[in-house]
């Protein structure tokens, strides 16, 4: 599985794509515990390009991302 992290996430950790070993039953929330380890306010999970729940069932070999809050301008 990928994990992708964007603007001030991506910035805080050092990282912007990470590669994890797939779980059985792991959630979006799970992953974020494990591997961010930040206080998730505002962070949108996204699961193969689609905005979904934090307690969404990860399937093998998918792209995770989180986004935080976007300003336009």
């Amino acid at each position: 599985m990928k994990i992708l992290l964007f603007g001030h996430l991506a910035k805080e950790l050092g990282w912007k794509e990470k590669k994890i070993d797939w779980k059985e039953n792991i959630t979006l929330k799970k992953i974020w515990d494990q591997e961010i380890k930040l206080e998730k306010k505002k962070i949108k999970p996204a699961l193969n390009f689609e905005f979904c729940d934090w307690s969404q069932k990860v399937p093998r070999n998918s792209e995770i991302a989180f986004l935080p809050p976007m300003s336009g301008g």
